[in-house]
């Protein structure tokens, strides 16, 4: 019987992108989709298995990532916040997994490197939660325990895994990581545009 299984990887790809106007995760980058980027590279980083979860447009998100080996779950209530979003990857994940490595879905640039960093972090030290940081600053993915799974799951509101990261704070470790790509996401036009001028100068890991 398994009594224990690796760390689950969640990809939140149901924010309505407000401030964009338009479907951010939809948004070319090379030959390939946003999202597929993010996707691909969580794929090819050590988890066990990659879970995404849809909520907005989710038959257009869903189409361009079928075609990978992934576990999609629909979130119904992606609109009342990306607490949402968790607790729908979380609720999808094997009940024996150690851990939940957050991923959001509009990071094309974070690299298996930066996982297999946090894990063995987690690993060697067994903290509640992980987190990278670039330049004094923290960033995402976010690495958090299995110990955390009904904390996880009394998550409300659009603040995301902060709450706990915050009331954890003395259980968070962290890990230096030399890549302003743990600080990008895509909310307006000109992260879109740095976004592709970093992909230019600094591709991504090709796909697994």
């Amino acid at each position: 019987m398994v009594d224990r299984a690796g760390p689950c990887g969640i990809v939140l790809a149901a924010g309505l992108s407000r401030r964009l106007g338009r479907n951010k995760l939809l948004l070319p980058m090379g030959l390939k989709p946003i999202l597929v980027w993010t996707v691909e590279n969580a794929l090819a980083s050590p988890l066990d298995e990659v879970i995404v979860v849809t909520g907005h447009q989710d038959e257009a998100v869903e189409a361009a990532i079928r075609h990978l080996p992934v576990r999609i779950v629909h979130n119904p209530d992606y609109a009342e916040g990306q607490s949402t979003s968790l607790k729908a990857g979380v609720r999808g994940s094997s009940p024996w997994t150690e851990g939940f490595v957050f991923f959001l879905g509009d990071q094309p640039l974070i690299g298996a490197d930066i996982v297999t960093a946090l894990l063995e972090r987690f690993r060697r030290d067994h903290p509640l939660l992980v987190a990278p940081v670039f330049a004094g600053k923290q960033g995402n993915p976010v690495l958090v325990s299995a110990k955390l799974r009904k904390e996880l799951l009394a998550l409300t509101g659009d603040a995301g895994a902060r709450p706990l990261i915050e009331r954890h704070a003395d259980a968070l470790a962290t890990v230096e990581i030399n890549q302003p790509a743990i600080r990008m996401d895509i909310d307006r036009e000109e992260d879109y545009e740095a976004c592709l001028a970093l992909f230019e100068t600094s591709p991504v890991l090709p796909s697994p």
